[in-house]
């Protein structure tokens, strides 16, 4: 249950920290396919193997850090074509000088293309912040219940340790 308030907080942290630079639908359709996914492993590995809450707590974290180091890299990976655009476009614009024309679309061209830039490292710089407050949140939870799972008699799914009769 905490954890997916935080995922739910991250997310909306995540939307409000990125303005109009990534499409919200993108994100919110990663979003989506991690919950499915979580929810399809739940169902899957309760109903059909005795699995412990220790190895749905691991898939359910490799899950959504994996989405979550797809976001990162992919602004990473942005950042550094814009910067390529704009030191090809900057060259372009100093070589055709004598051109007013094209040296304005050039010009315009590299404008926008450090636009982008700023904005990716804008993106990258908030999503490093919060994937790190989230990681170490929801490792520390992760580590908090493999402790108890593990220190805890094993139980049928249809047997809840607290509901057990001594």
């Amino acid at each position: 249950m905490f954890s997916s308030i935080m995922t739910f907080s991250f997310i909306r942290l995540l939307f409000s920290s990125m303005h109009c630079f990534f499409p919200r639908l993108f994100i919110l359709f990663l979003y989506t396919a991690h919950v499915s996914l979580l929810l399809f492993f739940l169902l899957y590995f309760t109903f059909h193997f005795s699995v412990s809450p220790f190895l749905f707590i691991s898939i359910h974290y490799f899950v959504f850090y994996f989405t979550l180091a797809f976001l990162f890299s992919f602004s990473f990976i942005y950042s550094f074509l814009s910067l390529f655009l704009f030191g090809s476009l900057l060259s372009f614009s100093l070589l055709s000088f004598t051109n007013l024309h094209l040296t304005t679309i050039f010009f315009m061209l590299t404008l926008f293309s450090s636009f982008l830039f700023y904005k990716s490292i804008y993106l990258s710089i908030y999503l490093s912040i919060y994937l790190s407050i989230y990681l170490s949140i929801s490792t520390f939870l992760s580590f908090f219940a493999a402790t108890l799972c593990l220190s805890s008699p094993p139980f049928s799914m249809y047997e809840l340790p607290f509901l057990s009769r001594s």
